[in-house]
């Protein structure tokens, strides 16, 4: 799998957890690869974007 900004598993999958957490604890190279991602994802998430996109699920959720 290519590294995302965030590593997935199935709901209740605790071995699935284990074996991530475990993985993040002993692979550098993966956690770098985790954290770089993620880092380049903050620009999509500034309070400003954030708050105008809540407030535009609100407002289609009012009808407005």
């Amino acid at each position: 799998l290519e590294p995302r900004a965030g590593a997935t598993f199935s709901p209740g999958d605790v071995a699935a957890l284990v074996r991530l957490l475990q993985r993040c604890l002993s692979d550098e190279e993966y956690r770098n690869q985790l954290a770089e991602a993620s880092l380049e994802g903050l620009e999509n998430y500034s309070t400003e974007r954030v708050a105008q996109d809540t407030l535009g699920v609100y407002r289609r959720l009012l009808g407005h």
